[in-house]
């Protein structure tokens, strides 16, 4: 069949794509999930979603399934379906801050 998109399109989406980095589940990140599960009484799979940010130095976890503010070893978790008042009480940035303070805030900065 034909491709339906222009090949710059599809080329500009690789580009886009190609900047976030992809955590392979190791044993490491299994073992810390397993961790987690036990002590944090998160969901398994939470737990492993949580275990590989920690892994790979996220300092924010955007989430709707897990408590907005709280922290889990060393990462935050971000509801970014919460009302101004839930975020304002978790000292998150509201729906009327600055957009690109607002993306800057869930940018994670690798060493």
């Amino acid at each position: 069949r034909k491709l339906k998109l222009p090949v710059a399109h599809v080329r500009a989406q690789l580009a886009f794509y190609e900047q976030f980095e992809i955590v392979q589940t190791t044993s490491a990140i299994l073992r810390a999930g397993l961790d987690l599960h036990q002590t944090r009484a998160l969901s398994f799979y939470d737990a492993l979603i949580v275990a590989a940010a920690q892994i790979a130095g996220c300092a924010t976890l955007v989430s709707e399934d897990m408590n907005s503010g709280e922290a889990i070893d060393g990462v935050r978790i971000l509801n970014p379906f919460a009302t101004y008042a839930q975020r304002a009480t978790n000292d998150l940035p509201g729906e009327d801050a600055d957009k690109d303070a607002y993306y800057a805030y869930l940018t994670v900065k690798h060493q």
